[in-house]
């Protein structure tokens, strides 16, 4: 789950562009993409928190949150 905090009275601009942004960022880390997968999900406990992770880089352009 992403949680944002922002002017959602006004509107969800700025929480989308947050993902546009994370996108952009994904997309230049993996490059051609290369011997990855197209989906894969981690979980990881790390010291008071749970970590639950799941990711399809299929190029399709929505995003999910819990």
């Amino acid at each position: 789950m992403v949680a944002a905090k922002g002017d959602t009275e006004v509107d969800d601009h700025h929480t989308v562009e947050t993902w546009l942004c994370f996108g952009q960022a994904l997309r230049q880390a993996l490059g051609e993409k290369r011997g990855i997968a197209r989906y894969g999900h981690q979980v990881t406990p790390m010291d008071e928190s749970l970590v639950l992770t799941a990711i399809d880089i299929s190029g399709r352009p929505f995003s999910c949150t819990m």
